[in-house]
């Protein structure tokens, strides 16, 4: 484990982003070294996937090939895997993820997102109208 009055500084090599995200999990946990190594993995993970997303936003999700035919970009993958990839190592230090904007909308049995509550939708007032 590392001197607990004075954290470690973060990798030269991460983000400016990254780096505050290290200095801000540094002061609330006490993390051995292999915990610190998986840290620096899932920042550089954190990196990867926003350098892959401003690409993205440059160059467009769909590209086409050689044949002119359109094709999803290269980096959409990596995109997807390196947040995949932050969001596990995050959730195997037992750091949680940083909050989205607002509670996460619960989902329907389609998977599509919802804001009504079982009971409250279209078809229970229809019934509710027959039966008043």
């Amino acid at each position: 484990m590392t001197d607990p009055d004075q954290p470690p500084a973060p990798p030269t090599h991460l983000s400016a982003k990254s780096a505050r995200l290290w200095t801000s999990i540094v002061a609330r946990y006490e993390l051995e070294d292999e915990e610190l190594a998986t840290l620096v993995l899932a920042l550089e993970a954190f990196d990867t996937a926003q350098t892959a997303r401003r690409l993205l936003r440059r160059e467009g999700v769909v590209v086409r090939d050689r044949f002119d035919q359109p094709k999803p970009h290269p980096a959409t993958a990596i995109a997807h895997d390196a947040a995949s990839t932050w969001s596990r190592l995050l959730r195997d230090l037992g750091v949680p993820l940083p909050e989205e904007d607002g509670p996460p909308q619960p989902r329907t049995a389609r998977g599509t997102f919802s804001t009504t509550r079982r009971g409250e939708g279209r078809v229970a007032r229809a019934k509710a109208a027959v039966d008043g």
